[in-house]
């Protein structure tokens, strides 16, 4: 058995770590993202609960999804114990068994024990924990592995991995944040539909049934085919960054295996076998990376980042989410076709004389937000960098991580809303648009730059201590708020 301590200790570290910067971040996108939307489709009700303009009816759409969060962690958690009543659990206990959980929990710093659970069809092998004791499921069908003792320890290893990294635990937080997450946005999506619905009732007696064919697909398409694809790219995104994570955690699980017992190619074989699937539409939403990528990133753990792509595409949304929310609820009432720079900053000095510390308020905590988002993908990319060790796999990171940032923030303002109804004003006229909308643009760009920038700062350097990272991490969004002093003051 392998024992090289400072290797295995150095990827357990860095799979709490980044495990643990992943969620924080997914809590503070998925939250900020529903309760937002939900805010905005219910604002006249939800301000009459709380009566502070103009985030009252944001503050309680925060309030609902934390509500949310913990009604689905409750169910998480009752499920989770109704189907471990239901499989059948019977201890594993043979003397080969117990030998390697013996040798494997002194490895991982943690004490588990074997189970058989399932059916025979049931061939796979999961890490729980049921209470404060870490159980590993053998199903039942897949006992015959226990033939092939290499394959099987470094299969027990790759779950011991998970169990020390506390994922079953945290995957169940994740599992509730989603699920609240995506069902507020399907509510407000439903809100937008109703309201939609109620205005056709209304006025079904005075326009008829050939009316109401001409305001659904007419003066009425945009607005619902803009609804549509922009929660569709919400959610859409959530669940690929949900596939994505999970995907790069069981890379983790493997190179925390092969660091404790060795690499063991046999336990990839029988299916890498079948190949790999090209329908690349499967692969992204893929929870569960194939065989033939786990056995290649276990001989070259530089691979396993291409899994995490993904989260600089959520940074770019995030980052420019964080300044069209700040543009919409500041600039909501510059003019209701299509706003000039003039029209912005008129309603911004509005705001200001009505409310200086909510207006404040807003442009702080969502400075804030941006802030800690950046931090925690910087904070998580120095811990992926580890494993990183080739100058070419290095490179092309440099390259791809900050092209992802741009393909979000691309992706954020194409889908927003605000941008399609001021392209529309101008009949879809870009230049004429650009010229219109320069300082947003200004903003947004400059956000992008800084954002790339410090990305590659933190690419080249590698800042050990949190100190320089969040130094690196408030630079974009102080660099917008400076250019929005400038813009609209």
């Amino acid at each position: 058995m392998n024992t090289e301590p400072s290797r295995h200790q150095a990827v357990m570290r860095a799979f709490r770590t980044e495990s643990r910067y992943r969620a924080w971040f997914a809590i503070i996108l998925a939250g900020t993202i529903s309760s937002v939307y939900l805010g905005s489709s219910f604002p006249f009700a939800f301000s009459e609960i709380l009566n502070i303009r103009p985030v009252g009816n944001i503050l309680v759409g925060v309030l609902f999804f934390l509500l949310s969060a913990g009604v689905a962690i409750a169910v998480n958690v009752g499920v989770s114990r109704r189907r471990r009543i239901s499989a059948d659990l019977v201890p594993l206990s043979s003397l080969r068994v117990r030998h390697v959980l013996r040798a494997l929990n002194k490895i991982f710093g943690v004490t588990a024990v074997a189970v058989v659970s399932g059916s025979m069809r049931d061939r796979s092998m999961s890490a729980m924990k049921i209470g404060r004791h870490g159980v590993i499921a053998v199903g039942r069908g897949g006992l015959p592995i226990m033939k092939q003792p290499e394959i099987f320890r470094f299969r027990l290893a790759h779950e011991y991995a998970h169990l020390a990294a506390n994922d079953e635990r945290r995957e169940k937080l994740l599992f509730a944040v989603y699920l609240a997450a995506i069902a507020l946005l399907l509510i407000s999506y439903a809100s937008s539909l109703t309201e939609t619905l109620k205005v056709l009732a209304t006025n079904y007696v005075n326009i008829g049934l050939s009316g109401i064919w001409y305001a659904l697909f007419g003066w009425m398409r945009f607005g619902l085919i803009a609804n549509f694809i922009l929660y569709a790219s919400i959610i859409s995104m959530l669940l690929l960054e949900r596939s994505s994570a999970s995907r790069l955690r069981e890379f983790y699980a493997d190179s925390a295996a092969a660091a404790a017992v060795g690499p063991v190619a046999q336990a990839f074989q029988q299916s890498a076998s079948t190949g790999r699937d090209d329908r690349w539409y499967k692969r992204l939403f893929m929870r569960h990376p194939p065989s033939i990528e786990r056995a290649n990133t276990v001989a070259n753990p530089a691979q396993a980042h291409r899994a995490d792509l993904m989260l600089f595409l959520l940074q770019g949304y995030f980052v420019a989410f964080i300044v069209e929310v700040v543009l919409q609820l500041l600039f909501t009432a510059a003019s209701p076709t299509l706003a000039t720079h003039d029209d912005r900053r008129d309603s911004l000095l509005r705001y200001l004389e009505i409310g200086s510390v909510s207006t404040f308020g807003i442009i702080v905590v969502g400075a804030l937000l941006g802030c800690a988002a950046l931090y925690l993908t910087v904070s998580r990319l120095n811990v992926s960098l580890t494993f990183v060790d080739e100058p070419r796999a290095r490179s092309a990171f440099m390259v791809q991580a900050p092209l992802f940032v741009v393909a979000g923030m691309f992706l954020m303002l194409t889908t927003s809303q605000s941008t399609a109804w001021d392209l529309k004003q101008t009949d879809w006229n870009l230049p004429a648009y650009v010229l219109v909308a320069w300082d947003r643009l200004l903003i947004h760009g400059l956000l992008l730059f800084s954002t790339c920038i410090v990305i590659g700062v933190v690419l080249s350097v590698r800042p050990k201590a949190p100190g320089p990272l969040l130094s690196l991490s408030a630079i974009p969004m102080v660099t917008t708020a400076l250019t929005g002093y400038f813009l609209y003051r």
